[in-house]
């Protein structure tokens, strides 16, 4: 059997969708929350957007990130402080928070150290 090659698979899908963009979208859910659909300038990418643009939004068309120098941000947060609110929304959604601890993924071959991830849940979810 042939490897998949997924950047195959993306751009035949990509060009399915922007010919038939109904059979693959909710578009009059799109439109009636007022999105329109565009057609990049730059690469040609189609786009759902509620402002008129000629770009998709991605950095490579669009000069780069925008957020930045611009946070959307209410409050200015540390790293501890924004895990702290993370792990407060998690908590009122029903979720049990546990407390932080270090994983060594030592059931993959292919990691040397676990950065953030669901490492140490994979073992029970994945097996």
């Amino acid at each position: 059997m042939a490897p998949v090659n997924e950047k195959k698979i993306k751009a035949e899908f990509k060009a399915r969708a922007k010919a038939d963009p109904e059979r693959f979208y909710p578009v009059e859910v799109l439109k009636a929350e007022g999105f329109s659909r565009g057609i990049c300038s730059r690469c040609g990418t189609a786009f759902w957007s509620t402002i008129s643009r000629d770009v998709c939004g991605e950095p490579e068309c669009s000069g780069g990130y925008s957020f930045i120098g611009n946070s959307p941000a209410k409050k200015k947060m540390d790293f501890i402080e924004t895990w702290q609110e993370f792990s407060k929304l998690f908590s009122r959604l029903g979720y049990t928070p546990i407390q932080r601890y270090p994983v060594a993924a030592r059931w993959r071959d292919d990691t040397d150290f676990v950065q953030a991830s669901i490492y140490d849940f994979q073992p029970y979810v994945v097996s």
